[in-house]
């Protein structure tokens, strides 16, 4: 599994959805709610290194391989995830005050990062074997096969 190529995929995913939720925001007057955002990128991440590893492999990884892409790529994600929010905090001090008022410093908080966590390591885990498959039968329509 190449871990730079998603690692590549998710930073592109964040940046491009933080920028599009911004334009829709200021073009039509409309939020789009965030919690997606944590999501997102390992979701589209793991989408294109499953077709990357189909493309390559000419297979869907097997059950062990995927599980241990959903780990490594799950690491991944929580770094990147750590890394948007110094950024963010850096940039407008007011997110971190507003975000620590939303959920406190009571038990929500380390528990919704650990839902989060969990819901990033089976969307990895399942969007990966997804699309590997999906990639797999549209190369057999391509080739006549059914």
């Amino acid at each position: 599994m190449n871990y730079l190529r998603y690692a590549l995929a998710h930073i592109a995913t964040a940046v491009g959805a933080v920028a599009l939720f911004w334009a829709i925001r200021v073009m039509f007057d409309f939020d789009i709610a965030p919690s997606i955002l944590p999501v997102l990128p390992s979701m589209v991440a793991a989408m294109a290194q499953g077709g990357s590893f189909a493309q390559a492999n000419g297979r869907a990884p097997d059950g062990g391989a995927a599980w241990q892409f959903a780990v490594m790529a799950t690491l991944i994600s929580v770094a990147l995830l750590a890394l948007y929010y110094v950024v963010l905090g850096a940039a407008y001090p007011a997110f971190i005050s507003t975000l620590m008022a939303r959920i406190g410093l009571s038990i929500l908080g380390p528990t919704l990062m650990a839902l989060f966590v969990v819901v990033i390591f089976l969307v990895n885990r399942y969007f990966l074997t997804f699309n590997a498959r999906v990639t797999l039968k549209a190369a057999a329509k391509r080739v006549g096969k059914p």
